[in-house]
Protein backbone atom coordinates (compact mmCIF):
# COMPACT_ATOMS: atom_id res chain seq x y z
CA UNK A 1 0.00 0.00 0.00
CA UNK A 2 1.25 3.35 -0.60
CA UNK A 3 0.26 5.93 1.37
CA UNK A 4 0.56 9.89 0.36
CA UNK A 5 2.72 10.97 3.38
CA UNK A 6 5.40 8.75 2.54
CA UNK A 7 5.99 11.03 -1.05
CA UNK A 8 5.03 14.39 0.51
CA UNK A 9 8.00 16.54 1.85
CA UNK A 10 6.90 18.41 4.50
CA UNK A 11 7.97 22.12 3.82
CA UNK A 12 5.79 25.09 5.25
CA UNK A 13 6.01 28.52 3.49
CA UNK A 14 3.24 31.22 4.16
CA UNK A 15 2.50 31.08 0.05
CA UNK A 16 -0.83 29.93 -0.98
CA UNK A 17 0.62 29.05 -4.41
CA UNK A 18 3.98 27.16 -3.59
CA UNK A 19 1.59 25.20 -0.92
CA UNK A 20 -0.35 24.35 -3.79
CA UNK A 21 2.23 23.40 -6.29
CA UNK A 22 3.82 21.25 -4.01
CA UNK A 23 0.79 19.34 -2.72
CA UNK A 24 -0.45 19.39 -7.02
CA UNK A 25 3.34 17.49 -7.28
CA UNK A 26 3.21 15.22 -4.36
CA UNK A 27 -0.31 13.82 -5.57
CA UNK A 28 1.24 13.40 -9.19
CA UNK A 29 3.80 11.49 -7.81
CA UNK A 30 1.37 9.57 -5.50
CA UNK A 31 -0.74 8.93 -8.48
CA UNK A 32 2.38 7.67 -11.03
CA UNK A 33 3.55 5.45 -8.00
CA UNK A 34 0.14 3.51 -7.48
CA UNK A 35 -0.03 3.38 -11.15
CA UNK A 36 3.26 2.21 -11.26
CA UNK A 37 2.81 -1.03 -8.84
CA UNK A 38 -0.45 -1.81 -10.43
CA UNK A 39 0.33 -2.63 -13.84
CA UNK A 40 3.95 -2.83 -14.17
CA UNK A 41 5.22 -4.53 -10.78
CA UNK A 42 2.03 -6.71 -10.96
CA UNK A 43 3.09 -10.17 -9.97
CA UNK A 44 6.79 -9.19 -8.90
CA UNK A 45 8.23 -8.81 -5.05
CA UNK A 46 8.33 -5.51 -5.39
CA UNK A 47 4.62 -5.21 -5.76
CA UNK A 48 3.20 -4.64 -2.46
CA UNK A 49 6.03 -2.59 -0.64
CA UNK A 50 5.77 1.10 0.08
CA UNK A 51 6.76 3.60 -1.67
CA UNK A 52 9.73 4.85 -0.05
CA UNK A 53 10.92 1.05 -0.10
CA UNK A 54 9.86 1.44 -3.79
CA UNK A 55 12.27 4.48 -4.75
CA UNK A 56 14.66 2.92 -2.73
CA UNK A 57 15.10 0.05 -4.50
CA UNK A 58 14.04 0.50 -8.19
CA UNK A 59 14.83 3.80 -8.60
CA UNK A 60 18.14 4.73 -7.15
CA UNK A 61 20.19 2.23 -9.58
CA UNK A 62 22.90 3.70 -11.20
CA UNK A 63 23.49 3.65 -15.08
CA UNK A 64 25.63 4.57 -17.60
CA UNK A 65 24.02 6.73 -20.36
CA UNK A 66 24.60 6.29 -23.45
CA UNK A 67 23.23 9.43 -25.39
CA UNK A 68 23.69 9.61 -29.60
CA UNK A 69 21.36 11.39 -32.38
CA UNK A 70 18.96 8.03 -32.97
CA UNK A 71 18.45 6.78 -29.71
CA UNK A 72 19.13 6.65 -26.24
CA UNK A 73 20.79 3.53 -24.01
CA UNK A 74 20.70 2.78 -20.31
CA UNK A 75 23.69 0.74 -19.23
CA UNK A 76 22.40 -1.39 -15.86
CA UNK A 77 24.69 -2.56 -13.65
CA UNK A 78 24.95 -6.47 -13.83
CA UNK A 79 25.14 -7.05 -9.75
CA UNK A 80 21.64 -4.68 -9.55
CA UNK A 81 19.90 -6.95 -6.93
CA UNK A 82 16.36 -5.88 -8.37
CA UNK A 83 17.42 -5.59 -12.16
CA UNK A 84 14.89 -8.47 -13.10
CA UNK A 85 11.85 -6.37 -11.69
CA UNK A 86 13.64 -2.92 -13.20
CA UNK A 87 13.69 -4.98 -16.49
CA UNK A 88 10.08 -6.57 -16.29
CA UNK A 89 8.86 -3.11 -15.48
CA UNK A 90 10.17 -1.08 -18.19
CA UNK A 91 9.01 -3.56 -20.87
CA UNK A 92 5.59 -3.49 -19.49
CA UNK A 93 5.46 0.30 -19.31
CA UNK A 94 7.08 -0.07 -23.16
CA UNK A 95 3.89 -1.95 -24.10
CA UNK A 96 1.20 0.47 -23.21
Amino acid sequence: MCFLTEIVVVNSCCDFLANQCRLLLSSCAYILMTELKRTALKGTRLARVYCQILREKLFNIGVVVLNNTRRIQFLLSSHHPYQQEFLIAAKRLEAT
